[in-house]
């Protein structure tokens, strides 16, 4: 299932922008910081997940300067903590990805709790709209995974498992209730 928050592309845009206007040693754009700005640029967007309408042109303008903020205050900020030695010349091993934990949760759990409650329909479809429904009433997390390992703690991942799993059920029921096929 592939849903996709309209604000990763103007994230990656803006960081490609930011990077290529920087002074050289202003700041880091190794692949970890790199993806530390944008994992956090994104953690700081509200969400803007759709199954039928493209926000993509909308965020896209040189205009959205709340995109452009959000990254401005992300490279600052890992600029002044960032989690790796600066002196060393080589990137830092297993390279970084940038991980949505809010959705990667949806996807463990919408087929699950649609199939539970009883849904009329379990379809790709509905599926996509539940789990839009809910990541778009529920905060971003977005995180930076190194070496097949993320850097959400334990005790994180199960109040985000419980909060979401919440909203995700009554999604679940109003797609069920009011499928759009």
């Amino acid at each position: 299932m592939m849903l996709q928050n309209a604000n990763e592309k103007a994230v990656l845009r803006e960081v490609d922008t930011q990077k290529t206007l920087a002074a050289e040693g202003e700041s880091c754009w190794c692949r970890l910081c790199e993806a530390d700005v944008k994992a956090l640029a994104l953690s700081k967007l509200t969400p803007c997940y759709c199954t039928t309408f493209d926000y993509t042109p909308i965020l896209m303008t040189e205009d959205h300067l709340i995109v452009r903020r959000a990254v401005s205050h992300a490279v600052e900020r890992v600029a002044l903590h960032p989690k790796h030695d600066l002196t060393s010349s080589s990137p830092p091993p297993g390279g970084p990805r940038v991980v949505n934990f809010i959705y990667q949760e949806g996807l463990e759990l919408v087929e699950r709790l649609m199939e539970d409650s009883g849904s009329r329909c379990t379809c790709e479809h509905c599926r996509r709209d539940a789990l839009a429904y809910s990541l778009n009433r529920y905060p971003p997390r977005y995180g930076v995974q190194r070496n097949g390992r993320a850097n959400l703690p334990e005790k994180e991942h199960t109040a985000i498992r419980i909060e979401f799993t919440a909203i995700l059920s009554r999604a679940v029921r109003m797609v069920s209730d009011k499928p759009r096929h």
